[in-house]
């Protein structure tokens, strides 16, 4: 059921202080004084800053300011980002709603969701968009010679991206809540009551498949410049079919997984359950055959119409396929990704508040775990284990010089990377380069982060040490090791992140800082995560072959020799029946791949996996070791970096590791199929907005 759209719920966009207010601000302030709905779309210009306005409310996932006012909820610092409460990152800023409420248990209904019901202007851009719908009609539009959008198929276009834009957050909101109210018209303000329902599951899924359905045959496949009024530069961040097609496929696909397709709920005995508003009521296979459907007519297409296409390495070393990697998601010409959001004179235009660090502070550090590093496989595709691998990791014989965790020295200047070349892009690892260029040159210097580093310092672990200073010993001789995890450093884990960051420089005012290696765009939707989704649905439709095949796509790109089921011979990934074994070598594919995106958040609580929110997560000391003339190894609790490199000093390659177990959460040791867990797969609504009555039932556990 489709109701109209009530005022509680549509907050006019105020924040714009420019001449024109955009979005549904525009019929507050136009140029030249007050405005009417008539000003509004008198003419296509203003009828397009109206429209573009709207554009400006679509969600970013990089936290990037502090205020409140005029940004969406999730944008704050004080949010953090929701990959931070999976298994894969530790995020230690307190202030953060996921430190401070997810972490020690205490989120409640009456604390702002990360995602947020009513504050990240899901319902103001409904608004405007229902309110471009209404009156667009009424505007003239020019019709110019030689140009493809023009006319009346502009109209028809403007349509379809308004449209695209209502499916977007409305898709946000059911990621992260399930069945929510979908609205049909705009509130005319004399209305006595107001009735908004939240929708079951199967409703919600379907009214934002239809909108996304009867934008896509008005919209261009791609904006690539081939065409006029059709360049890349004026329209690259708009609403295209490509992007339409994917956003239908992922919201099939989120819709088709266990969370809500199953023979049982996932929580038991909630209200919301009864109603079907957070599962389907049943499992069908048909749901996950639609999924694949959507993702069929996807590649189809691509295949017919091209121009988009994984970024490919030029050559075939580590750093070729870390430029390949990043230049794919990051360059704002890169022909994979499918659709993108960016924020003004923020994230890489030298603002103090960014989404990685605040100025030099470290409160942001979205610390990558040990668990996220073991799910990269060597450099040829091999899986990586920690147990069976500790040849590998520590070396042989006595120099140890086949030790290749992270890099195989051969000399002080001379290293190989012995790992997938995403994890180097995903996260800082001791040895890898302070700094490497968009262009492939890498800096001379290297991240310290062994015990007393440079850039570890103690700050995640130290010797201790007696009175004299005396490192002090255990029984076993080995050296008295305390750790320490200080919250406001950038790799208290003995990582640091390094997705959309480059490295780490001084800033004017003397502080570190990020080095920026472009202005930051969010990627909403992109051709490595439709391969994956393809490979996913293809996997749980009985097609495991063609599921392999799919993910080795991805795999190609960075240089991984062996496809899933050469690199886990043990788990027949082939055959059908180990389907769920399938799925969970996708899911870590994934995470490889799809590293800050959200993607982990929504894979585990789709998955209803609760294991991963339980389980103790782990960071690692790393230790820097001489070889001594006796034949032994020592540790060095200094940096290379400074005195020791400008007096050539040999450069240090000799490493070892200890795992440490990180600051608890709330979560850890407790039963994954408890009820306690499986509240958190969905979000609370406001208590508030329960309260009013209009139809909105409560998530379970709530």
């Amino acid at each position: 059921m489709a109701v109209a759209l009530f005022a509680p719920l549509a907050v006019l966009t105020n924040s714009c202080t420019d001449e024109i207010e955009f979005g549904s601000s525009f019929v507050d302030k136009a140029p030249g004084g007050t405005a009417t709905l008539d000003t509004c779309f008198a003419n296509e210009t203003y009828a397009n800053y109206f429209l573009t306005g709207i554009y400006s409310q679509q969600y970013y996932g990089l936290p990037y300011t502090g205020r409140s006012d005029g940004y969406n909820h999730s944008a704050s610092s004080y949010v953090g980002k929701l990959d931070c409460f999976t298994d894969l990152y530790q995020c230690y800023y307190t202030a953060t709603t996921m430190y401070g409420s997810y972490y020690n248990g205490s989120m409640t209904s009456a604390i702002d969701a990360p995602y947020s019901y009513l504050n990240d202007y899901v319902w103001t851009t409904v608004r405007a968009g229902l309110l471009f719908l209404e009156n667009i009609d009424k505007t003239p539009i020019s019709t110019v010679e030689g140009d493809t959008w023009t006319g009346e198929k502009l109209r028809s276009r403007w349509k379809a991206e308004a449209r695209c834009l209502m499916a977007a957050k409305y898709a946000d909101l059911f990621f992260c809540y399930g069945g929510i109210p979908i609205v049909s018209q705009t509130f005319t303000g004399g209305e006595t009551s107001y009735s908004m329902p939240r929708l079951t599951v199967e409703a919600t899924v379907d009214s934002i498949v239809a909108m996304l359905d009867q934008a896509i045959p008005d919209l261009p496949w791609a904006y690539n410049g081939a065409r006029a009024n059709d360049s890349e530069d004026q329209n690259i961040a708009r609403w295209t079919a490509a992007a339409a097609m994917a956003l239908k496929a992922k919201v099939l696909l989120f819709a088709a997984s266990p969370l809500f397709n199953s023979a049982e709920p996932y929580y038991g005995g909630s209200e919301a359950e009864n109603g079907h508003y957070v599962w389907y009521g049943d499992f069908q296979q048909s749901r996950w055959e639609r999924a694949l459907t959507a993702c069929e007519d996807f590649m189809k297409r691509l295949g017919a119409e091209g121009y988009y296409e994984l970024t490919q390495a030029t050559g075939t070393s580590n750093i070729d396929y870390r430029l390949a990697y990043r230049k794919g998601y990051i360059n704002w010409s890169s022909r994979e990704n499918l659709h993108v959001t960016r924020v003004h004179e923020y994230e890489g235009s030298g603002a103090r508040y960014d989404w990685i660090k605040w100025v030099g502070i470290g409160r942001h550090s979205y610390l990558p775990t040990y668990e996220l590093m073991e799910l990269y496989p060597w450099n040829d595709g091999t899986p990586f284990d920690w147990e069976a691998d500790q040849k590998k990791i520590m070396g042989t014989g006595d120099t140890r010089k086949n030790a290749r965790l992270f890099y195989r020295y051969t000399d002080k200047t001379n290293k190989v990377a012995s790992r997938d070349p995403r994890m180097y892009e995903n996260m800082l690892v001791n040895g890898d380069y302070v700094a490497v260029s968009m262009e492939g040159a890498a800096s001379t210097d290297e991240m310290e982060l062994w015990v007393g580093g440079t850039h570890a310092q103690f700050n995640v672990a130290e010797p201790l040490r007696d009175e004299q200073l005396n490192i002090q010993k255990n029984e076993d001789g080995s050296e008295v090791i305390q750790v320490n995890q200080k919250m406001t450093t950038t790799c208290a884990t003995g990582f640091a992140m390094n997705k959309y960051v480059c490295g780490y420089t001084a800033d004017s005012g003397g502080g570190s800082s990020v080095m920026y290696r472009t202005p930051c765009q969010w990627v909403m939707l992109s051709l490595p995560e439709m391969y994956l989704m393809y490979a996913e649905a293809l996997a749980q439709c009985g097609k495991p072959t063609e599921s392999i095949a799919q993910v080795q796509k991805i795999r190609n790109r960075v240089g991984l020799a062996l496809n899933l089921a050469e690199a886990y011979p043990d788990e027949n990934l082939t055959d059908a029946a180990n389907k769920d074994q399938l799925i969970e070598r996708i899911l870590q594919e994934r995470a490889c791949e799809l590293g800050m995106s959200n993607a982990r958040y929504h894979d585990m609580c789709r998955y209803k996996k609760g294991e991963w929110i339980v389980k103790p997560l782990h960071g690692l000391i790393v230790f820097r070791d001489n070889f001594n003339s006796n034949g032994t190894f020592t540790h060095e609790y200094t940096s290379y970096i400074g005195e020791q490199k400008d007096a050539g000093n040999t450069h240090p390659i000799y490493f070892s590791y200890q795992k440490f177990e990180l600051y608890s959460r709330a979560q850890w040791g407790k039963d994954p199929n408890s009820q306690e867990i499986k509240k958190w797969f969905l979000m609370p609504f406001p208590a508030t907005e329960v309260n009013k009555a209009y139809g909105l039932v409560q998530n379970p556990g709530w």
